[in-house]
């Protein structure tokens, strides 16, 4: 668990670094589920290397990754940060080449953590994760997003080829901290934090696991009802055919009844995906590869 200490730097900050979290053969292990989930995706699809891969790590292939997962150490960590908590993603990542700016938050009321552990070592010219600190203050988030090469003409969802070329460019030229990591070491960072990363090798590997905060403001259960019914539903995944058709995998689901943590999980996703929409006067929409939350209109007003 973090201490007093290290919850004051995340909040302040929006970030901490958890040095050696994990021990070598916790670390050989997690190599050894990605391997065995890339192995598995390449028997479907041959990685082209030339794009990133996520691949979910939360199946019957990767039991001790996705009991880190529900563990004390990551799930328990995430409830010290934000109190009551859904599950986001638990992913294993094969990552190529440069990442730009970005935050992984579905806009500024969803609140939660991402957990990244490293399996390879990183430098700040090897791929080391790059935060812009005190980010996740929601002023200050404003403020630098509407700095080149941050603002949402720079989304990776939108942006022309003009502004992601500009966008790569400049991911050196932003002042930021360079979380230079050796295997075991864990990067725990708000979801709102501004991060990227520079000069990675191809394939170079990391496990992530991602939680919100359960929904406090009208803003936050408008994006959770929609995130809940995404991760329930059963979706296209044409791109990706080496990960289930939902968010979650049916094993998770069928072996429950075993995890405490994973049936409470399950019942908030249920709860939440079965709410209205709209009820607390605002709507969540898409816009520029985020959420966004607007008001809704009003019985009596004109349109």
């Amino acid at each position: 668990m973090l201490s007093p200490e290290q919850i004051e730097q995340y909040q302040v900050f929006g970030f901490v670094i958890l040095r050696q979290y994990l021990s070598s053969e916790e670390v050989a292990k997690l190599r050894e589920e990605s391997d065995t989930l890339s192995d598995a995706a390449n028997g479907m699809i041959q990685w082209d290397e030339q794009h990133p891969r996520d691949q979910n790590a939360m199946g019957e292939l990767s039991p001790f990754t996705n009991s880190l997962f529900e563990s004390d150490r990551f799930a328990g960590v995430a409830e010290q940060l934000f109190g009551e908590i859904v599950p986001g993603t638990c992913l294993a990542h094969r990552y190529v080449g440069d990442t730009v700016w970005h935050y992984d938050s579905g806009g500024p009321d969803m609140q939660g953590v991402k957990f990244g552990i490293y399996l390879d070592p990183t430098t700040d010219s090897t791929g080391a994760l790059r935060v812009i600190p005190g980010t996740n203050s929601l002023n200050y988030h404003s403020q630098v997003a509407s700095v080149d090469p941050l603002g949402p003409q720079f989304s990776r969802a939108t942006a022309t080829l003009e502004n992601r070329q500009r966008a790569i460019d400049g991911i050196g030229s932003v002042p930021s901290y360079i979380c230079v990591s050796a295997p075991g070491d864990v990067v725990a960072f708000d979801l709102l934090t501004y991060h990227a990363s520079l000069g990675g090798k191809v394939d170079r590997r990391m496990t992530s696991m991602t939680y919100y905060q359960y929904p406090v403001t009208p803003g936050a259960k408008e994006m959770m009802i929609l995130n809940s019914r995404g991760h329930l539903a059963e979706g296209d995944n044409s791109e990706s055919p080496w990960n289930p058709k939902r968010s979650f995998p049916d094993d998770w689901f069928e072996t429950a009844k075993h995890h405490e943590r994973r049936l409470d999980w399950i019942h908030k996703l249920n709860e939440l995906s079965a709410m209205p929409e709209g009820q607390g006067g605002v709507k969540a929409i898409a816009e520029d590869g985020k959420w966004k939350i607007v008001p809704t209109l009003q019985s009596g007003n004109p349109s």
